[in-house]
């Protein structure tokens, strides 16, 4: 998604419909890198999550397990991926 947008290439808007086809949250972090999560059905779901941080893109892509309730992450350098 990332090469498709840069390149603003017809996938990413593809890709980008895709996903908010699927998506079951939004949530938005603060400055210090903690979002929390609105009460969503408990379950396995799967993070995409991109923005730039001192000039360097940095992106995460992984799996949560979401109890009942409320649910927070934590997002920071040490468990981003950069993009180049």
């Amino acid at each position: 998604m990332g090469t498709a947008c840069a390149n603003r290439t017809p996938d990413c808007q593809t890709i980008q419909n895709a996903l908010k086809a699927e998506k079951v949250a939004i949530t938005f972090s603060d400055g210090t890198g903690k979002g929390t999560f609105p009460g969503v059905p408990a379950g396995s779901y799967y993070l995409m999550i991109a923005t730039r941080y001192n000039n360097q893109g940095l992106r995460w892509g992984f799996k949560v397990d979401l109890k009942s309730g409320p649910n927070s992450i934590t997002l920071d350098q040490s468990n981003g991926v950069p993009v180049n």
